[in-house]
């Protein structure tokens, strides 16, 4: 994975290293839960709650450096905050 820094002096591209496989993590292979509705009459595909906090929760995991997962325990504790949830039933697949 090449990762694009821009500063003062011109862009840098690094390499970053990445694990091949974390366990827990996703593979691309599970098929995502999801329901279909409508926004703005544009038709879209929702993701259920449950499901978005328990990929997040993976990807807090698997994320290597701890800063770069900041990001996702925000979206988690904001989708705990505004939504309802079953809290036991995350629990229980986490």
């Amino acid at each position: 994975m090449i990762n694009y820094r821009g500063d003062v002096g011109g862009p840098i591209f690094e390499r970053s290293r990445r694990v091949e496989h974390v366990e827990g993590e996703p593979t691309g292979e599970e098929k995502l839960k999801k329901r279909a509705g409508s926004v703005l009459g544009l038709e879209t595909f929702y993701q259920m709650p449950e499901d978005l906090v328990l990929a997040k929760l993976r990807m807090i995991k698997a994320t290597v450096p701890r800063e770069r997962a900041l990001k996702d325990e925000e979206d988690v504790k904001a989708i705990l905050k505004f939504t309802k949830i079953n809290v036991a039933a995350v629990r229980k697949q986490a």
